[in-house]
Parts: structure tokens; C-alpha cells; sequence
């Protein structure tokens, strides 16, 4: 799916790029800051983690982790 996604925007400019980051991140930070302690403490399970996640251990491994990743990896493509 993140190949296909990749493939789709390949021809997407900078601007539009760091657009919509701005755009997502603001309603991110905004969403994620609204949760209280008993929503970030709430739990599902995720076959793909191996078994039950809390939305805080969810926010911090996908969001944070795999997007400090995918910040990592652009920054290369841009200096490359």
C-alpha cells in the first residue's frame, strides 16, 4: 500500500508536500492533544504488534517512531 501511495505522488512538488504536512500535523497534534488519560489508556488488540496496544503505545509507535522514520528518509531524498 505505501508503494502504490508512493508511486501515486511521485511527480508531487515540495510545496505540496510540506503543504499537506502542515495541514495533517496541525489536526494531529490537535487530535492527539485532546485525548484524555482514559482514551490514551484504552486498549485493542493488534495482531500485527503481536497482541494488545494501548493508544498511547499506538500513537507513540506509529506516529512518532514511524514518522520520525519517514522524516529521516525524506531528508535524505532531498539531500541526494
Amino acid at each position: 500500500m505505501a508503494n502504490a501511495h508512493a508511486r501515486q505522488h511521485a511527480e508531487c512538488s515540495r510545496k505540496d508536500v510540506l503543504d499537506v504536512l502542515r495541514r495533517n500535523g496541525a489536526a494531529l497534534v490537535d487530535y492527539v492533544a485532546g485525548l484524555t488519560d482514559s482514551e490514551l489508556d484504552r486498549s485493542g488488540h493488534l495482531a500485527l504488534a503481536g497482541g494488545e496496544l494501548t493508544a498511547q503505545q499506538l500513537i507513540e509507535a506509529v506516529i512518532l517512531k514511524s514518522g520520525g522514520e519517514h522524516l529521516a528518509n525524506m531528508k535524505a531524498a532531498v539531500e541526494s
